[in-house]
């Protein structure tokens, strides 16, 4: 076992193992340098694809309760902002087929990680809320405008997102 005391650290000491091999990728998978190893590490190190990287100075920091951030992204969000994000590629470009494409690879992979996260049937239902709030925005923005037609869809979409699959995987229900 390799025992160093980091720079500014008052004294205080940092346990990581290193091996020859292990050492040698020190550089690509941690951006401040530090040690490498495959083993399981304990909370301080990071994980870089599957290696354990102690970090350079000090130990890493998480919240309280938190061994390490959360590994995935909530997709109420994403696919919410995707409305917008689509409507305001049409906007900037004047073309509706790229802002169409937009929210099509972006449905794609919402689709993609309800059906991982959750099941097939979550994935369909959410897909079927997403393609509801697409023509509503339609219908919509003939009566309140473009804009807040989009917003009111995003926002609903965001709400059945959050409600069917993401808050299952924070451990969080609706009411």
């Amino acid at each position: 076992m390799n025992v160093r005391t980091p720079a500014g650290s008052a004294g205080e000491r940092v346990e990581s193992l290193t091996t020859p091999s292990s050492a040698a990728l020190a550089s690509c998978l941690s951006p401040g340098g530090g040690s490498c190893r495959t083993d399981p590490a304990p909370a301080r190190f990071e994980t870089h694809g599957g290696t354990q990287c102690g970090i350079r100075g000090s130990a890493r920091r998480y919240p309280p309760g938190m061994s390490s951030f959360p590994t995935t992204l909530p997709t109420a969000p994403i696919a919410a902002g995707l409305f917008v994000l689509s409507y305001g590629v049409v906007v900037a470009s004047g073309s509706r087929t790229l802002g169409g494409l937009v929210l099509l690879a972006g449905g794609a992979w919402c689709a993609r990680s309800w059906q991982r996260r959750n099941d097939t049937r979550t994935a369909a239902e959410l897909v079927g809320v997403g393609v509801g709030a697409f023509v509503a925005s339609h219908l919509l923005g003939l009566a309140i405008g473009a804009w807040p037609a989009v917003v009111v869809a995003a926002a609903g979409m965001g709400a059945a997102a959050w409600v069917r699959a993401d808050s299952r995987g924070v451990g969080l229900r609706a009411v």
